[in-house]
């Protein structure tokens, strides 16, 4: 009876084996989709995700000129101020179909008119605007868009965590679309992807903060895209010159005449087609046309002297062989009476919404990033003639000449333009930053640690502020020392590269050895 027994168990032994083997083998049913993996097939429909933008005005704008400049190849300046963004196009491409939440733009003043945030309200953006400080500062912007995103993202992740109101379907489809390159702008981000909702961060490269891609490795929800590949798409240039409170400065302005009438019946492809060809030049140019319509004056602001201007004009007459090429002072004298008027173009702000005003487009402003005032003034402007007429009339930018607008002519002298210059100037970076010779004169931006230091060395010639070894290290500390105290802290004056002393600079030629 107990090897009967034995030989039953054995014998159900091997009959579970096999069934367990046969319960493996077979093919497993589709897993129940919980909750997470319905949320994520959600995310990959695009018609579910609505966009909420939030965009950083300033921070924009200004990479988008330098890119500009970069791809124009200008050898003038290194910002190109005649850049305009389309806001509506900026929006369409960078949505692809999706939905379009409330939306917010953070700007400051300058520019003083309001016409770019009345149009961004127009295509129903809640538009913030503060006034910069005298340093040129920008924290309220950044504190106010700082603050927007948090509280709607902490609203959004507070509904979906106790599942009020849709709450975990918003959380779902929202993508917030932050157009910031902005470091100042990395805690707000961070509370946002906290909040479970994604960000979708777009930047040009050159302003983009080494501090995002880092945070997109650790966070999932965070995706970084570059304005850079979508240039062509949201941006144009806007080549009228400004009239409202500027003059011609002759000197550096030059007139094509001579257009077919079959042409300029055409004016504005005609125009298009030209600022096309001067772009060969690669310098900074502004066009306007005359009182008669048949003559087109292109200024040319950075001409520094009068061999420079006189290859301009040589290599325009090269261009346009068929046409007459003089210069602005040559035209105007042959015929003032006629041919002194200047069709008014309303480009005085250089915005970056279309046909809307905007920072002013004057290339002063471009310039003055690269140089400041107390080294002397080299640039030319638009101030500096003689012939200050301009036209008194209200057409619109870009509009084509009314037959009746033969009178509403007037001398203007007063000047506006310096004071302009100075506020932007507060609005720019230094280039030299902590090695800028005017210190604490300088009239360009700089930090709050560069001021400290210009006040407490006033002596210090800060051209070469850590250009050489320090001989007592051990007595001074190295951020308050104008001397290196080791490689990371010294500073070439040849190359003006940081992480080596001119004695051991690499691009000194030294002679064979």
């Amino acid at each position: 009876m107990r090897s009967l027994t034995h030989r039953n168990l054995h014998y159900h032994h091997s009959v579970l084996q096999h069934l367990s083997f046969t319960i493996k083998s077979l093919p497993r049913s589709p897993p129940v989709l919980h909750k997470e993996t319905t949320t994520k097939a959600k995310m990959d429909d695009n018609s579910q995700r609505i966009c909420r933008f939030f965009i950083d005005d300033s921070n924009m704008w200004l990479e988008a000129k330098k890119f500009a400049a970069l791809t124009k190849k200008l050898k003038d300046t290194s910002s190109d101020p005649r850049l305009r963004i389309d806001l509506g196009k900026l929006v369409n491409v960078i949505s692809k179909g999706r939905l379009v939440g409330g939306s917010y733009l953070f700007g400051s003043r300058p520019p003083p008119n309001d016409s770019v945030w009345d149009a961004a309200k127009n295509r129903n953006f809640d538009v913030h605007v503060f006034d910069r400080s005298g340093s040129g500062n920008e924290k309220e912007v950044d504190n106010a868009m700082s603050t927007k995103m948090t509280a709607i993202a902490t609203d959004i992740g507070t509904r979906a965590r106790y599942k009020v109101g849709g709450g975990p379907e918003e959380q779902a489809n929202t993508v917030f679309v932050v157009i910031t390159g902005d470091r100042d702008m990395r805690p707000p981000v961070l509370e946002v992807l906290e909040n479970m909702v994604h960000v979708e961060l777009w930047a040009w490269e050159s302003g983009l903060s080494k501090e995002f891609p880092k945070l997109a490795n650790q966070q999932g929800h965070l995706s970084i895209e570059h304005l850079d590949s979508i240039y062509d798409k949201i941006t144009f240039s806007n080549f009228r010159s400004t009239r409202k409170a500027s003059m011609i400065d002759a000197a550096r302005a030059l007139v094509l005449s001579g257009f077919g009438e079959a042409d300029l019946k055409t004016r504005k492809g005609l125009e298009s087609s030209v600022c096309q060809k001067l772009l060969g030049l690669y310098r900074v140019f502004f066009v306007l046309w005359s009182k008669t319509s048949k003559d087109l004056i292109v200024e040319f602001p950075t001409a520094e002297k009068t061999e420079d201007f006189e290859n301009i004009i040589q290599k325009t007459r090269v261009m346009f062989g068929q046409l007459t090429v003089v210069s602005a002072a040559e035209y105007f004298n042959q015929d003032v009476g006629t041919k002194l008027g200047l069709e008014d173009t309303g480009n005085m702000y250089g915005s970056y919404i279309k046909d809307v005003d905007g920072p002013e487009a004057l290339v002063k402003a471009a310039q003055e990033e690269e140089k400041t005032e107390a080294k002397g003034d080299k640039q030319a402007s638009f101030e500096k003639s003689n012939a200050g007429y301009i036209y008194s009339g209200k057409d619109e930018a870009g509009s084509h000449c009314n037959s009746n607008d033969n009178d509403g002519w007037e001398q203007v002298r007063k000047d506006h333009g310096p004071r302009h210059r100075r506020e932007v100037a507060h609005t720019q970076r230094c280039k030299d930053g902590i090695h800028c010779w005017a210190a604490s004169n300088c009239a360009y931006n700089h930090s709050e640690d560069e001021r400290r230091l210009f006040q407490s060395h006033t002596k210090t010639d800060f051209r070469y502020w850590k250009s050489k070894s320090c001989n007592n290290p051990w007595q001074h500390g190295s951020k308050d020392c104008s001397y290196a105290h080791g490689e990371e802290d010294a500073w070439c004056i040849h190359c003006r590269c940081q992480g080596h002393l001119f004695t051991t600079c690499p691009y000194v030629y030294r002679g064979r050895a």
